[in-house]
């Protein structure tokens, strides 16, 4: 696989670009047009931002809930097990 580095300057990248966007891989032929057009869709970016962000904070509320009802059923068998 042919890779490009700063020291190969941006023709040869760009080379480079050029083969890898044919490959059949979804997001690599759209994250090489960008390269080779020099931009970057800063609403996708953010919207995957604010996405991760809901999607963590929804995370910690569902460990929250977890670890209530953990506790609730670690009690109701205790008072449920326990001899008269």
């Amino acid at each position: 696989m042919a890779v490009c580095s700063v020291h190969d300057g941006h023709q040869n990248c760009s080379a480079v670009m050029q083969k890898l966007r044919h490959t059949e891989s979804d997001r690599l032929p759209v994250q090489v047009n960008a390269y080779l057009d020099n931009t970057i869709d800063v609403q996708s970016l953010l919207e995957d931002s604010d996405t991760k962000t809901a999607a963590l904070e929804r995370v910690a509320e569902l460990e929250e809930a977890l670890s209530f009802v953990s506790y609730m059923l670690s009690v109701i068998v205790f008072f449920t097990l326990k001899p008269a």
